[in-house]
């Protein structure tokens, strides 16, 4: 059997225990949240940073990060340059 659902955006939530298998279909709700051009900057650019870090090996280290800024039509984007220091020498063999 099909699911009606009269939604453009939905999330699909799936219920499964021994007897009985579920399948709930709820409407997805868009707010837009009213902030200032420079708590979205701070915000992706603490973001960027923290998503850096989980993908750096741990012995590298952030030295420095330049933003750049650049509005569009509906937004702003945000591109950010990390300069990271990575030890990348070879131990010596003899230690």
């Amino acid at each position: 059997q099909k699911p009606t659902k009269n939604f453009i955006s939905y999330d699909k939530i799936e219920s499964n225990n021994k007897f009985m298998a579920r399948t709930i279909y709820k409407e997805k709700e868009t707010k837009m949240a009213e902030v200032n051009m420079d708590e979205a900057v701070d915000n992706a650019v603490i973001e960027l940073e923290r998503e850096q870090r989980l993908s750096m090996d741990m012995s590298s280290s952030i030295i420095d990060k330049s933003v750049f800024v650049d509005e569009i039509e509906n937004g702003v984007r945000v591109r950010v340059l990390f300069i990271v220091e990575e030890n990348i020498a070879e131990k010596d063999p003899q230690e």
